[in-house]
């Protein structure tokens, strides 16, 4: 069988600039548009080995850079069935053709710049990122080689422009295909050619640099490449610090990354970050905290609309931007312009839209094309075109109590005007006001009244308020001849072990209590005597407990506060006809018997005392005792507070006039 022949093809054009078409007559134009259509339909229909003995590359790729470059892909928002429209569709199935070709000799470079045009493109079209991915698992040594030519290009060009355009390619196909990451950023020396264009300090520079490591990160973050992620984060970050200790206040492109963009906020929001990495979060927080002020925040652009009106077309209903935005949300590959269209075919009826949108049969033969989006429709804003309107009248005043008054009225004297509050006296009450002169004499009392020649103001004493502080406490560290040497040394060894005061032979030739004895001066039956009382006193150990238990904060200086409340018992009574050294004893025997709960309230008949005996009579001393431990505590304060109380009521006799 004989070889089939490569049938002859037209020349295809490069397409024109857009100064070029404005200048060409619509009939000249709708000619041109015919003939790149039918040049474009002849390479689809053909095979890819006829297509590839075709030279591409003479005709065809530069046409499809020329289309690209002209602004050829604004055809996306001509109506539908329009030649505009058609060759941007014809031209996407031409290029998908040639990136799909497995004999394919397009050029590297070339091949890299055909997949940066389509992403420019027709990066709106879920299908192009379809594609994107079906050429990066069919054909992937060719789109590796495509990118590595393109790294090369990077580190081997000389011109600013070249290296930004560059750098905006790449970027541009990393947000088309996320594996391009996997390429670039996956060897340190591209790390290092970005760090070097960043240190050139040219704006556009630095922000095409910031742009590209940006979009690459988060490429990495997406596809969970986690470990060449943070690899080269550590790798910026070792630069970063190198250079700060030789320039402090320079940028780094680590510190741009993370004071420009919004990478941390991604970084830190990744479940295997926030779990594995938690420590270089914490690093990277710390260090964009500290070159915050080197980068200028970026400002937010303001749209200049001058003071004129807006033109009416301006703006989007309301309303109906709501219902786009409704099927935006379930269709986002949908253009505007194209659900505007079919919910104006539905009357705006947005369940009828959503459910034809889901059956895409079902809709007519002019809404079927969804890739060409259509042209916006504008509303006229009936707004501004409000009907003139009167003042509406003034609410009615509701009516007042001082209405049609003296003053209301103008009708008052001067004389009867003041200012502020009346002065109330004693000596020119108003006639007639007896509340006013009750008022004026209680007033006049209490303010010849002085608090300080009742008694002394006892309320603050130390001895009678506990919860006063006690400027008193001696602060001289010296033993004091009154305080108990051996207490604090034998409760401490009590508490911590309370065998030690045994009575047996043993614990007695221990060294522990040889070494006590030799501290407190004490025999063996004194120590162990001390012990047997202090076991059967309970309250002697709370009070050796609150006295020697906080030992950073006390050291046995705080004097304890003995009740002042009288409280009789036996002992008591039984001490009044006693001398002083034998009364001290019952006192101690009380204590004892109140602890066994042996305690007796009152007295027997007869037996009571009077102030006014006899001083050497000892009924008249206990009972002058009773007498001063029955005030208490502020008893003569309440006294005198009952006092005052009474004359401010107007109970006491009235100053003289």
């Amino acid at each position: 069988m004989a070889e089939q022949e490569t049938p002859r093809l037209p020349p295809l054009l490069e397409y024109p600039a857009k100064g070029i078409q404005s200048q060409l007559p619509p009939e000249e134009w709708q000619a041109c548009l015919e003939f790149w259509i039918a040049s474009v339909q002849l390479r689809l229909g053909m095979s890819e080995d006829q297509l590839s003995k075709s030279s591409p590359q003479t005709t065809t790729v530069p046409f499809l850079f020329s289309y690209f470059s002209n602004h050829g892909f604004v055809a996306a928002g001509a109506t539908l069935g329009s030649k505009e429209a058609q060759l941007f569709k014809q031209s996407y199935g031409l290029l998908r053709k040639l990136l799909t070709m497995r004999n394919s000799q397009i050029r590297a470079d070339t091949y890299f710049e055909l997949l940066v045009s389509g992403s420019s493109a027709y990066s709106r079209l879920v299908s192009w990122k379809k594609l994107l991915k079906s050429i990066w698992t069919s054909h992937q040594i060719q789109l590796r080689k495509a990118i590595e030519s393109a790294k090369v290009s990077l580190a081997t060009s000389t011109t600013y422009q070249a290296q930004i355009t560059l750098l905006q390619n790449i970027s541009t196909l990393t947000r088309s295909l996320p594996e391009t990451a996997t390429v670039t950023v996956a060897s340190a020396d591209y790390i290092d050619t970005l760090t070097q264009l960043f240190r050139t300090g040219v704006l556009d520079i630095t922000r095409a640099v910031t742009e590209n490591i940006f979009y690459s990160f988060i490429a990495l973050l997406e596809n969970k490449h986690i470990t060449i992620l943070t690899d080269n984060i550590y790798h910026m970050k070792s630069e970063a610090d190198r250079l700060r200790k030789s320039k402090p206040e320079s940028t780094s492109l680590l510190s741009s990354l993370l004071c420009t963009t919004s990478f941390l906020r991604h970084f830190s929001s990744n479940s295997e970050v926030a779990t594995r990495k938690q420590p270089l979060v914490e690093q990277l927080n710390s260090y964009r905290q500290e070159t915050l002020h080197l980068h200028a925040l970026p400002q937010k652009h303001r749209r200049k609309k001058g003071k004129q009106r807006a033109p009416k077309e301006d703006g989007m209903h309301m309303h109906m931007a709501a219902q786009v935005s409704q099927v935006h949300e379930l269709f986002p590959d949908l253009s505007t312009g194209y659900i505007l269209k079919v919910l104006d075919y539905y009357s705006d009826n947005v369940e009828n839209v959503i459910g034809a949108l889901l059956e895409p049969d079902s809709l007519p033969k002019e809404l079927q094309d969804q890739n060409v989006p259509n042209p916006e429709p504008h509303f006229e804003n009936d707004l501004l075109d409000l009907p003139p309107r009167s003042t509406p009248p003034l609410p009615l005043m509701p009516p007042d109590v001082v209405d049609n008054d003296d003053f209301d009225s103008l009708r008052i004297s001067s004389k009867q005007i003041r200012r502020g509050k009346k002065d109330i006296t004693a000596a020119e009450p108003t006639a007639g006001d007896e509340h006013a002169r009750s008022k004026a004499a209680i007033i006049s009392a209490l303010a010849a009244f002085d608090s300080d020649d009742d008694e002394r103001d006892d309320t603050y004493d130390v001895a009678d308020v506990g919860g006063a502080v006690d400027n008193t406490v001696d602060t001289d560290e010296r033993r004091q001849p009154e305080t108990d040497a051996n207490e604090a040394a034998l409760f401490k060894t009590w508490k911590e072990n309370p065998e030690l005061f045994a009575r047996d032979s043993k614990t007695r030739a221990s060294n522990i209590r040889q070494q006590l004895k030799r501290e407190t001066g004490m025999g063996d039956e004194q120590i162990e005597g001390w012990a047997i009382m202090l076991g059967k006193d309970k309250r002697t150990q709370d009070r050796l407990q609150d006295k020697y238990s906080a030992a950073r904060a006390f050291g046995g200086q705080q004097k304890a506060l003995q009740s002042t409340k009288w409280q009789a018992s036996a002992s008591t009574e039984n001490s009044e006809t006693e001398s002083g050294p034998e009364r001290s004893n019952d006192s101690r025997r009380m204590g004892q018997e109140g602890i066994r709960g042996h305690r007796n309230f009152g007295r027997g008949r007869g037996r009571g005392g009077s102030t006014a005996g006899p001083s050497d009579d000892a009924a008249t001393q206990a009972a002058r005792r009773r007498k001063e431990q029955g005030r208490g505590r502020g008893g003569a304060n309440n006294r005198r507070d009952a006092r005052a109380k009474k004359v401010g009521r107007g109970m006491g006799p009235l100053p003289p006039s």
